[in-house]
């Protein structure tokens, strides 16, 4: 198989248009419930700022978490109905 660099050109030949890049981001810490967590939708904010100054798109990034504040792409709580959904979004027109 080609290397990805190679499939990124040879893809972007052949149909005259680049691939995307997306991101989702899923943020759940379970408040009020016995498997509560801490520091899961702080854990995106920070991974958001990182992939941010690395250069990655913010255009196309989703998140699903309990708060919004702070968070780019904020779409909704994360459910199931919802993460799927997201999920179905985020592989749309993937590459082979």
């Amino acid at each position: 198989p080609r290397p990805p660099e190679e499939r990124v050109e040879h893809y972007a030949a052949s149909n005259g248009r680049r691939p995307r890049h997306r991101g989702l981001f899923i943020g759940i810490n379970y408040v009020g419930t016995n498997a509560e967590l801490r520091g899961c939708v702080n854990d995106v904010r920070t991974l958001q700022s990182l992939v941010a100054n690395l250069g990655f798109p913010m255009d196309d990034v989703r998140t699903l978490a309990e708060e919004r504040d702070g968070l780019v792409g904020w779409a909704g709580l994360p459910n199931r109905r919802d993460i799927e959904a997201h999920l179905d979004w985020l592989v749309a027109d993937a590459l082979p």
